[in-house]
């Protein structure tokens, strides 16, 4: 199997199991504070990875120390608003809502990278953003869910976090730039519970279980698999893979949360995921063979 082919099977694989982290996020916040969860994800993920390399962390350079910092201050910001977000609003429409950094992705590499936008976007937005407004209209006319509007935010964050991490993951070794951007994450989370201070509560079974889950396969796999898989990828062919997220959410939504979407949820996705594919899938050239 070629390492492209290597990297399109991780990047599904990442997309599964983060598909999977909005229901069990769900889970867990029955016991813990979204600040709380996120403390216990990235301080034990990075405490787990710090024990595999710390070899090679001591000897690490400056340059890749920076860099880990930035895409740990980038992705915790990131989860911040999308797991308060998350306590306000569905499974399902958190994670379509988060699939719009696909949308984001080429309008910020413009901004910071230079690079073309084309009439097919500009399309792909459009679609998007109506699809976001259906989905994110309450009852009352105009009136947006704050919980829609935080995970929003969240994806901003998130699809500067693809950009950066596909440039510093082919200029620095994986293991290293992920237990550094992981362990600062922790200390943004650890230092956002304490400033929250919210009661612990530790005693339930389930919601510890849930934790372990998404510390081990969902945060430290999860996040090791997009580092060392986006080397061998584009970032088109990265981004529209991880769209397929929001569609393994949803059905994750349902076998474990039995959160059945409506019919407004179910329209406003559809033309999200319209936009997702409108924005990433080229037309063939009549000319190719």
């Amino acid at each position: 199997m070629s390492n492209q082919n290597i990297g399109r099977l991780g990047l599904i694989i990442m997309a599964l199991l983060w598909g999977s982290s909005f229901a069990m996020n769900q889970v867990a916040m029955t016991a813990y504070s979204p600040f709380q969860l996120l403390a216990l994800r990235y301080a034990l993920a990075a405490v787990l990875l710090i024990g595999l390399t710390y070899k090679p962390l001591i000897k690490s350079s400056k340059a890749i120390w920076l860099k880990g910092s930035l895409l740990g201050v980038i992705l915790y910001t990131a989860y911040a608003f999308q797991t308060k977000g998350l306590s306000l609003t569905t499974a399902t429409n958190n994670a379509f809502l988060t699939a719009l950094n696909i949308v984001l992705v080429p309008f910020i590499s413009s901004v910071f990278m230079k690079n073309k936008i084309v009439p097919r976007e500009y399309l792909g937005a459009a679609f998007a953003m109506v699809g976001v407004t259906v989905m994110s209209l309450t009852e009352q006319l105009g009136a947006i869910n704050l919980g829609d509007a935080l995970t929003l935010g969240g994806a901003v964050f998130f699809a500067l976090h693809i950009l950066l991490t596909d440039k510093f993951a082919k200029e620095e070794d994986v293991m290293v730039l992920t237990t550094i951007q992981l362990s600062v994450a922790g200390v943004c989370a650890i230092l956002a519970a304490l400033v929250e201070n919210e009661p612990w509560v530790i005693n339930n079974r389930t919601a510890n279980l849930t934790v372990l889950y998404l510390t081990i396969f969902c945060t430290m796999i999860a996040f090791l698999l997009q580092t060392y898989c986006q080397q061998y990828t584009t970032e088109t062919e990265t981004v529209l893979i991880m769209s397929t997220e929001s569609v393994f959410a949803l059905l994750f939504a349902v076998v474990v949360m039995k959160e059945f979407p409506s019919l407004q949820t179910l329209i406003g996705a559809g033309l999200i995921l319209c936009g997702v594919l409108v924005t990433e899938l080229k037309p063939k050239s009549p000319l190719a063979g």
